[in-house]
Order: structure tokens, then sequence, then C-alpha cells
């Protein structure tokens, strides 16, 4: 009945505020207690202390026994310390996995059936707060994954107790930040996607909006988090996540070089990572990466150019798949810039090149990127076809006739590859 999904949605607010409450005191509860020193009671040491053994009979033993219970004290203080970070750590996960679950119950399709407008307004008072809480631990992603990486080196920590929880609670609050960007829909796809699978993202799209939720806000250090740990472990799962979460690429502001620096820098190590590399989704994500702007675009490029001549025979064609994906699906600027700046470059290093191997390894990529696609039964194969004699013809034809008997092979070697 109406009366009893109002006072349904009214409970679900006042839990989802609770929750943000909870989640604050956390967070400052966590950042007072780390915040804390071990060697609080040392700001006395070297100072003459009136009460202090040297001052009993016979003290010439006492002072061994005053440093063993100050060890033991500091001791002490060290594990209370260790075991309140772990609570409190443990409890924050406990609220992620709570709001992970609580964002995909929310925002499905199947919880979103007529209500009254006062439902529909409790129901939008506890997505916010649900947000909002969310928000509040994405905020401290990157600082969880350095503490995790310190506490790891913590003598005191011999367990590892903290830095597995630090860790996993990490990985937790990624995941529900990547929950909340599952719903998300990109402004200019909302219309014009009509499949089914987006049916409930746009729904879910329209209640965020109605909100005044921007999830974009949880992409600021969830997208560079995932793209270290892809990185660094290498592992396809994590390059798999990286690729769920790349419409989030577009979102971020390239122009803010204060801003996107550390991201930046993620992305161009991505570019030449066999992690991403060897993965079907890594090279769609890297080509997305190169269409995000244009002077990702040439940064990407450069990275990748500086790798050829040292790159295998697999990494060139992977190199010249991700080219390709990104100019199957550019237009405009992009394609423009790729086709001039990395077709461009690719045929006068093919050509133009003094070196052999340096040449017949930028025909590679090129063979990668548009060559083997020239004969494809789609309008791809004619578009590349087009594409070809348009780069081609003003380079290769000339060089044909050159006087560099090294320019006139690699031409040759062009043309027959084309």
């Amino acid at each position: 009945s109406s009366s009893s999904s109002s006072s349904a949605c009214s409970l679900a607010a006042s839990l989802a505020s609770a929750l943000d409450t909870f989640v604050a005191s956390l967070i400052l509860n966590l950042r007072n207690v780390g915040g804390g020193t071990d060697d609080d009671d040392d700001s006395g040491d070297g100072e003459e202390n009136p009460n202090g053994l040297e001052q009993h009979a016979g003290g010439g033993g006492g002072g061994d026994d005053d440093a063993v219970l100050q060890a033991y004290a500091e001791k002490k203080t060290r594990e209370e310390k260790l075991s309140k970070l772990v609570s409190l750590t443990n409890l924050l996960r406990e609220c992620a996995a709570m709001a992970h679950a609580w964002t995909l119950e929310m925002l499905s399709p199947e919880s979103a059936p007529a209500k009254s407008a006062s439902a529909a307004s409790q129901e939008r008072q506890a997505c916010t707060s649900l947000f909002n809480a969310s928000r509040r631990m994405h905020d401290l992603l990157l600082a969880l994954a350095q503490e995790a990486a310190t506490s790891a080196a913590n003598e005191h920590d011999e367990q590892g107790e903290l830095a597995n929880a630090q860790a996993s609670l990490a990985d937790d609050v990624a995941r529900l930040c990547e929950a909340w960007f599952a719903f998300h829909v990109a402004p200019d796809a909302h219309a014009t996607n009509t499949s089914t699978r987006n049916a409930g993202r746009r729904a879910a799209q329209d209640v965020l909006d109605a909100c005044g939720i921007v999830v974009a806000e949880l992409t600021t250090q969830c997208l560079p988090f995932l793209l270290i740990r892809a990185l660094c472990g290498g592992r396809p799962t994590d390059v798999k996540r990286a690729f769920a979460m790349r419409d989030s690429l577009t979102v971020l502001d390239f122009d803010d070089e204060e801003s996107i620096a550390m991201t930046k820098e993620l992305l161009l190590r991505c570019s030449v990572s066999a992690s991403f590399l060897r993965s079907n989704e890594g090279r769609k994500f890297l080509s997305h990466v190169m269409l995000v702007d244009v002077e990702m675009m040439k940064e990407v490029y450069a990275c990748v150019k500086a790798q050829i001549p040292n790159a295998s025979s697999a990494e060139l064609g992977w190199y010249g798949d991700v080219m390709f994906r990104a100019w199957r699906t550019s237009s405009g600027a992009d394609l423009l810039t790729l086709e001039s700046w990395v077709f461009g470059d690719l045929l006068d290093c093919a050509v133009l090149t003094a070196d052999v191997k340096v040449a017949a390894k930028a025909l590679q990529v090129l063979d990668a990127a548009l060559h083997k696609h020239k004969l494809a039964s789609s309008g791809i194969g004619k578009a590349v076809d087009e594409t070809l004699h348009r780069l081609y013809e003003p380079v290769v034809f000339g060089s044909a006739t050159a006087a560099n008997a090294s320019v006139r092979l690699n031409a040759c070697r062009v043309m027959v590859s084309s």
C-alpha cells in the first residue's frame, strides 16, 4: 500500500542519514587515532627529573628497571593504538559493504515502482545521504592505499593485521564507487542510447539527477586507485575494473594541469604497460584514453613511439590494435589528429628512417593499425582504403624514386604491405 511504502521510504531515509553520520564519526576517530604519536612521553628526555631514580639511595640498578617499565608502557600504547586502528578500519569496511549493497538495491530498475510524492521525496533523501557517506569514504581512498603500504612495512604490525584491514577497506570503497558509476549515463548518451541494458541505467540516472548527485565526484580518486592496482599487480581483473570505469575519463578536466597531473601520468604508464596491452579490455581502455583529449593523444603516441625500437612483435601488434580501435571510433578533430599526427608520423618512420630495423617495426604497427583491415568485408575496409590513399600518396610514391636507397627500399616495403 502507499502508506507502507511511505513508511519504508521514511525509515530508509532515517537509516541512510544515520549511516552518513556514523561514517563521518568513524573517519574523524580514525584520523585522531592515526594522527597520534608513539613518542608523546619522550618530551621530557634530557631534562632533570626531581623525582627521578637518581635521588634514591643505591639507585645504581633502578635506571634499568625504569627503562624496562617505560619500554613496556610504550609497547602497550602502540598495541592499543594498533588495535583501535584495526577496529575502526573494520567498522568502516562494514559501512562500505552496507553502502555498496544498499546502492545496488536502491538504484536497480526493480526497485523503482510508482511511489507517492512523499515516498519519492523520502527516497531521494535516503539516496543523497547514502551518496554523501560514499563520498566521505571515497575521499580517503588514495590515503588508505598509501597507509596500507606504510603499515605493511611497520615492524610493530607483525601480523599485517592493520595493513590487511586498510588494503581491504580501500578495495571495498573502490567497489562502492564503481557501483555508483555503474548507473551513470553520460549526458550525450542519455537520450541516444536506447538499448535494453541501458534502460535501467537511464532510469537510475534520472533518480541521481533528481537528487542533484554528481557521480563524477566519486572518480577523482577511484580511477587512479584502480590504475595503480592494475599497474602494480598486473591482474586481468584489475584491468577489467579500470575498463569498466572508462567513461569516467570524459568527466576529468585535462586542462587543469595541477589536478590531472597524477592521473595523466598513470594513464601514460598504462599506455605502454604489458598488463593493459595484452588484455582485450586493456586495449579498449587505452583507445578511450587516446580520444579523451587531443593533447593526451599526442602524449600517448610519444610514449608509444619511444618504445617501438625495442618492442617485440606482439607489442607492436598491440600498439597497432589500440590505434585502430581509436581510429574506428574517432571523428572531427580527434580523427584529423590521429591520421596526421600518429599515422602520418608512423609512415614517416616507416619510410624515411635510416635505421632499417626501426622502419620495419614502424611498418608492423601500421600493419596492425590499418593494413590488415583493408580487406574487411564491412564498411571499415573501404574507409581504411580511403585513409591509406589519402595518407600514403604524397609520401610513398615520391619516396619510391628518392636518391637514398634505404628510403626507396622502405617505400617499396610499405607499398607491398599496404
